[in-house]
C-alpha cells in the first residue's frame, strides 16, 4: 500500500513505518515486527520477552559496541535499518510462540512511549488488574515525559483472561472477522488558545481516513 500511494502521488521518496502485530489463538501469542515498534509480555509483574528492536543502537549493543546506558543517548537511538516502505524488503521477525495464562499482560507500543518510559516502569504501570486504565496512564505518563519533543505515542494493551468491565475494553469474542476498532486517548490540551497552529483539524483527520481506506480497498483488489 506504501509503495503504491508513492507512485500515484510521485513521492520523491516514500513514506516508512515500523509495525509489531500480535495474533492469539487457542492460548497462544505469536508475533512479529519490523523496526523498533515493540512488544512486551508481563505475567505475575515479571517480563517474561520483548522484541529486539532493528535499530542500529542495538546491533551496536548486541556486538558489545556501546553499554547499556549509551543506547538512550545515542545519536543513533531512533535510526532503524528495517522498516515499510524502505528501499530495501523488511526483514520481518517472527517470534517463538509463547503460552499464554490467566492474568498475563500484553503491550504493543511505538518507541514515543517506550522511549520516554523505562522497561522497569512500563512493568510497574501495567501491573495492574485494568488495562485499559494502566495503558491511559502510561500514555499519559509518556507525553508528560516527552512534552513537545515526543516521537508517535501509540499503544495497545492486552490482559488475557476474563473480559473486563471497563467500557474502554475491546471483547474479540462477538467481533467479525476482519473488523477493527481504535480507541483514541482523550485530548488533554484543552486550552485551544496554546495549541500551535499546524494542528490537524477534523475535516482534514476525516480526509486522511477516507485516503487510507480507499488505499485499502485498492490493494486488496489488485
Amino acid at each position: 500500500m506504501i509503495d503504491q500511494l508513492t507512485q500515484e502521488r510521485e513521492l520523491l521518496e516514500a513514506p516508512r513505518t515500523t509495525i509489531v502485530a500480535a495474533v492469539v489463538q487457542r492460548g497462544v501469542l505469536y508475533c512479529a515486527h519490523v523496526g523498533d515498534s515493540r512488544l512486551y509480555h508481563f505475567r505475575d509483574g515479571h517480563l517474561l520477552y520483548r522484541t529486539e528492536d532493528h535499530s542500529i543502537v542495538q546491533s551496536l549493543y548486541t556486538k558489545g559496541i556501546i553499554s547499556k546506558d549509551d543506547m538512550s543517548t545515542h545519536p543513533y537511538r531512533h535510526k532503524v535499518y528495517s522498516c515499510l516502505g524502505g528501499d530495501m524488503p523488511p526483514k520481518i521477525e517472527l517470534s517463538g510462540r509463547q503460552d499464554l495464562v490467566e492474568g498475563d499482560t500484553i503491550l504493543l507500543c511505538t518507541d514515543g512511549v517506550w522511549g520516554a518510559i523505562a522497561d522497569d516502569q512500563i512493568r510497574r504501570m501495567l501491573n495492574s488488574p485494568s488495562i485499559s486504565d494502566s495503558v491511559t496512564a502510561l500514555l499519559n505518563q509518556a507525553e508528560m515525559v516527552s512534552q513537545q519533543k515526543g516521537d508517535n505515542m501509540s499503544a495497545i494493551g492486552l490482559q488475557w483472561g476474563d473480559k473486563q468491565s471497563s467500557n474502554l475494553a475491546v471483547s474479540t469474542i462477538a467481533m467479525a472477522l476482519g473488523a477493527n476498532t481504535t480507541i483514541m486517548n482523550p485530548v488533554t490540551h484543552p486550552d485551544h488558545e496554546n495549541q500551535p497552529d499546524d494542528d490537524f483539524t477534523d475535516d482534514e483527520i476525516e480526509r486522511t481516513i477516507a485516503e487510507i481506506q480507499l488505499a485499502l480497498r485498492k490493494t486488496k483488489r489488485t
